[in-house]
């Protein structure tokens, strides 16, 4: 079975990042085991006018890869189930 995989654009952007998006995985999840988290600034907006505040970045480290290599990753679950049934149909 030959697949047209120009039919899969965000899967295929997805499989040549992957080298290099498993090596900034890694050191995300040393960074962690290290007790060192992302964060960032953001406002307050209390009356008695605190300053900004540092606040935790909880966006799951897959989520933010993809959005690193501008991976749409709704697209690619639309792509794996098309994929998946283009497989099944090909099938005799």
């Amino acid at each position: 079975m030959e697949i047209d995989w120009s039919k899969y654009q965000e899967t295929t952007k997805l499989v040549k990042v992957s080298p290099e998006s498993l090596k900034l995985g890694a050191f995300l999840d040393w960074l962690q085991n290290q007790g060192i988290h992302l964060c960032k600034w953001e406002e307050t907006h209390c009356s008695a006018g605190d300053p900004e505040d540092l606040v935790e970045i909880r966006t799951p480290k897959e989520k933010l890869l993809a959005q690193y290599f501008e991976i749409d990753l709704d697209k690619v679950e639309i792509e794996k189930r098309n994929l998946l049934e283009e497989i099944r149909n090909a099938k005799p």
